[in-house]
């Protein structure tokens, strides 16, 4: 639950990027936050992520405050509880698929035994047992989005966070990758997708729309 997020960065004059922001997310939802390029929703993004912290404002997920929450217990919630995907999949072209998926766990608790089945079920659920022990620079622009979903779900995280996931794939790719954020979502995940393309808003169980730092609710979709 975000209340009452405020973003400036401080300059001469400061930038005031979010404004009195509030957002609460559903297990089981998927959410879209729309808007032109400079409206704030990469800033969004990395406040919901718990990458950055605002300036104002009470931010609780996964029932911690995060205001009052040290670094550490940021990061813990962070790796535990929080999967990204990003446009450029930013997976690494000379690993394999499976250490791509496996360096997600690092960062994690998981038992050391417990981790090769979690990733080979993860990069099985996104369709690419196939490519398993190939580097990831053999892979297609879908193919490397979809691997990115794979590492970002093989925690089983609550909330699943997608800054512009279909932004550089063609209509077939782009509604897979629609498809696997779905069943994220039917698991009982939280998603939040940051997208400029409204068709792919429409999919979402609920909009926003986001513009000089305010968002507003556009609809509920049925």
């Amino acid at each position: 639950m975000f209340t009452g997020i405020s973003k400036s960065y401080d300059g001469q004059p400061s930038v005031q990027v979010l404004t009195d922001f509030h957002l609460t997310m559903f297990p089981g939802e998927t959410i879209s936050i729309v808007g032109p390029s400079g409206s704030g929703k990469s800033t969004a993004l990395n406040i919901i992520g718990l990458l950055d912290r605002p300036t104002s404002g009470s931010a609780t997920v996964m029932g911690v405050n995060t205001e009052d929450a040290s670094s550490r217990t940021i990061d813990r919630i962070r790796a535990q509880h929080l999967g990204f995907v990003f446009q450029d999949s930013h997976v690494l072209p000379v690993r394999t698929c499976f250490d791509n998926v496996h360096l997600s766990l690092w960062a994690s608790q998981t038992p050391r035994p417990a981790r090769a089945q979690l990733v080979e079920t993860a990069i099985e659920k996104v369709g690419l047992s196939h490519r398993l022990h190939q580097p990831a620079r053999v892979l297609s622009g879908g193919e490397r989005q979809r691997l990115a979903i794979a590492r970002a779900i093989v925690r089983n995280p609550s909330i699943i966070l997608a800054d512009e996931p279909t932004g550089n794939l063609d209509p077939d790719n782009s509604q897979r990758i629609v498809d696997l954020l779905n069943t994220e979502r039917d698991r009982g995940a939280a998603v939040v997708i940051i997208t400029h393309d409204h068709q792919l808003a429409e999919q979402c169980d609920r909009t926003f729309t986001l513009a000089d730092g305010v968002l507003e609710p556009v609809s509920a979709h049925a």
